[in-house]
């Protein structure tokens, strides 16, 4: 999937992706909102909300799991989707810990539903991509 408000993508950051050899995986863009921040994260508990921050732009390099991913630049195989409860894109209910608990967009509520049916999310933090506004 390639949103198309992304862009500076090359045909070797796609065969990278191929070449992890993993379920999901999504290439490094930044939020709109907040260009130094990687569209990718971690649920973290007493924070409620999610926090992309822990994975600042230059903070993390090469293939790294992660929690969540944005649908921007996201490669998933189709076995991947026989696994999960369709529809794969919706909003889901979030545990933070603690005992906070929120609603996610449909691209988190489809890494979390991921998870839950035993697949891991990967973002690689060397395929780096822009997110136009």
């Amino acid at each position: 999937m390639i949103d198309g408000d992304v862009d500076g993508f090359t045909l070797a950051d796609v065969d990278r992706m191929i070449g992890h050899d993993v379920d999901i995986i999504s290439g490094a863009y930044p939020l709109k909102d907040k260009p130094l921040v990687i569209c990718a994260g971690a649920f973290v508990p007493g924070q409620p909300g999610l926090v992309g921050s822990r994975y600042g732009r230059d903070l993390l390099r090469g293939k790294q799991c992660v929690d969540w991913v944005g649908a921007g630049f996201l490669l998933i195989r189709r076995e991947a989707l026989e696994r999960m409860d369709y529809p794969w894109f919706r909003e889901v209910m979030v545990d933070f810990g603690e005992g906070e608990q929120d609603t996610s967009t449909e691209d988190i509520g489809f890494c979390v539903q991921a998870q839950r049916a035993g697949i891991e999310v990967w973002c690689d933090f060397d395929v780096r991509l822009n997110h136009r506004k």
